[in-house]
């Protein structure tokens, strides 16, 4: 079915459009990993055995669904059956543990968990989280939680397939996506069936002829993040072709991967694009089966260099977030200026971004100021904060949705970045609250109190190395390469530390805040500890732990 199919019919509930495809190209594969695949009508089967399963749960319209699992189809195709039944799943991300995943498990409020049996030892060991019903992905290999009732997941496909009749709204929350807080906890992005559908839309429409048939999507970024679904699933889904899953990104097994499942279109995201191009050149590099790529951000210089290298067709991009999708266009073939994150001023776009000043006031050309979205139809951004009113109204503070991020916009409509308002930091496609690795670090038994902020990497613009200045209890010595290996142990891998300093007080601000800006600008100095220097045969445990390689 093509896309401008989509947009005749009155209903945008994302179920639905499922249905529809299964009447049309019922036949065909839609969801592909390895080489296990479900057709269109076994997807829509599925999600009216899940939605029953679900229901006989308890769980009805508005309530949520909690998901612990790795990239898989078999999360895509739950996730239709949460909806079908006017539930809204939220997927958590695999490498949190500890307090931290306790914490977002807690928030979500949700009766059931979905889990990975390979991820189960992770909820077990945080006690009891309040989970009515636990259902387990694969052989259970670990103790299940107490107090809940377990079920396996291959059992909620044996339920009738029936299609509950639910009243939905375009607009209902589908998902709750969780985004690094900044000067607070992570945020839960509440993505309505209407916002996933048209950004889905426009990411087809903006590759040069669309999407051809026989074409596939292939997506290996994590799909607790909006960009798994966003740039594979529903587009696939819109356009009646495959959506091609794997678990995770690998640089040596990439092209191998594009090759087996013979993909036309996908995503590389922050570091990707660079790893792939450090891989040692082959006379074959461009013979691949690809077509289009999505490159965030598309750094000047990177993108040319990929874009021939493997000879892709086109390479898109533009600025965005959770909360607003894609507020820029850039296409490959535009002839935007170095460093542009695309054209702001589109007039068939959903969205329409300003440059804002403190009082948001629209700034003129090439000024400075915080970039702000607002949508031109109605949900097309997110809905909100999940249980957070006063955050979702201080982010859209006079009709605009604040991003956080520093911007300008030329006189030609050019967007370009300039850097984060936010107290957070970027690395490898990923934003890192200080706000959540401070709350770890402060909780080391010799640590006084902490300041952890980004410094530009060597390796890619706009990207951050992690850096942490510490300040010691009374009387204590701190060892950095321990300290690494206690917040590896106690927080996701990423929460590590490159950079360490010790210093002996911070620069204050007269109402006693650190002044992080005085950090960033000293920077790594001649005193500063670099762990892939002192520790090289070190990495951070991404499967949690301590461990030496």
């Amino acid at each position: 079915m093509r896309a401008d199919h989509l947009q005749e019919s009155t209903s945008r509930i994302v179920p639905d459009v499922l249905s529809r495809q299964a009447e049309a190209v019922g036949d065909d594969p839609f969801l592909i990993q390895d080489d296990r695949q479900l057709t269109f009508a076994e997807t829509d089967r599925l999600a009216d055995s899940h939605a029953q399963a679900y229901a006989s749960l308890g769980v009805a319209k508005g309530d949520r669904v909690a998901m612990l699992m790795e990239n898989s189809i078999d999360q895509a195709a739950t996730s239709f059956g949460v909806n079908r039944v006017g539930a809204i799943w939220s997927p958590v991300s695999t490498e949190y543990r500890g307090e931290w995943l306790a914490n977002l498990l807690r928030r979500i409020d949700s009766d059931v968990l979905v889990v990975d049996a390979s991820l189960l030892h992770k909820v077990t060991e945080l006690g009891d989280l309040g989970f009515k019903h636990v259902i387990i992905k694969g052989e259970q290999q670990s103790e299940a939680p107490s107090g809940a009732t377990i079920h396996d997941y291959a059992e909620l496909a044996e339920f009738k397939p029936v299609r509950p009749d639910v009243d939905q709204f375009y607009g209902d929350t589908s998902a709750i996506l969780w985004t690094s807080g900044t000067t607070g906890p992570s945020k839960g992005v509440e993505q309505s069936h209407n916002t996933w559908l048209t950004f889905a839309e426009l990411h087809n429409r903006v590759y040069r002829n669309g999407i051809r048939e026989g074409e596939r999507f292939y997506g290996c970024v994590p799909m607790y993040n909006s960009g798994g679904w966003s740039i594979n699933v529903y587009p696939a889904l819109i356009a009646g072709v495959p959506a091609c899953i794997d678990e995770r990104f690998s640089v040596s097994r990439y092209w191998d991967r594009i090759a087996h499942y013979q993909a036309s279109h996908t995503m590389v995201l922050g570091t990707m694009p660079l790893f792939l191009l450090q891989q040692p050149p082959r006379e074959n590099d461009a013979d691949n089966t690809l077509r289009t790529v999505l490159l965030n951000p598309p750094i000047p210089g990177l993108w040319e260099k990929f874009k021939e290298r493997f000879g892709i067709e086109t390479i898109t991009a533009g600025f965005g977030q959770s909360e607003i999708m894609g507020a820029t266009l850039w296409t490959s073939d535009m002839p935007t200026k170095p460093g542009s994150q695309g054209l702001a001023l589109v007039d068939d776009h959903p969205v329409e971004c300003r440059i804002l000043d403190d009082n948001d006031r629209e700034v003129g050309p090439n000024e400075v100021g915080e970039i702000c979205v607002r949508p031109k139809e109605p949900f097309t951004i997110f809905n909100g904060y999940f249980n957070e009113p006063e955050r979702t109204l201080e982010s859209r503070r006079n009709l605009w949705h604040h991003s956080g991020d520093l911007g300008k916009i030329d006189e030609d409509g050019e967007l370009f970045f300039v850097d984060r308002k936010k107290d957070s930091t970027r690395n490898k496609g990923r934003n890192i609250s200080s706000f959540e690795v401070e709350h770890i670090a402060r909780q080391h038994p010799q640590v006084s109190d902490v300041a952890v902020f980004g410094v530009p990497s060597q390796h890619l613009q706009h990207e951050d190395e992690l850096m942490i200045a510490i300040l010691p209890a009374q009387g204590q010595t701190i060892d950095p390469f321990e300290f690494c290996q206690y917040m590896d142990k106690n927080a996701p891998y990423f929460f590590v530390p490159r950079y360490i300093d010790f210093v002996t007080e911070f620069p204050m601000t007269p109402s006693n805040k650190i002044l992080k800006y005085k950090l960033r600008e000293m920077g790594v100095t001649a005193s500063t500890w670099d762990r892939e220097s002192e520790v090289p045969d070190w990495k951070p445990n991404q499967k949690g732990g301590v461990s030496r390689v």
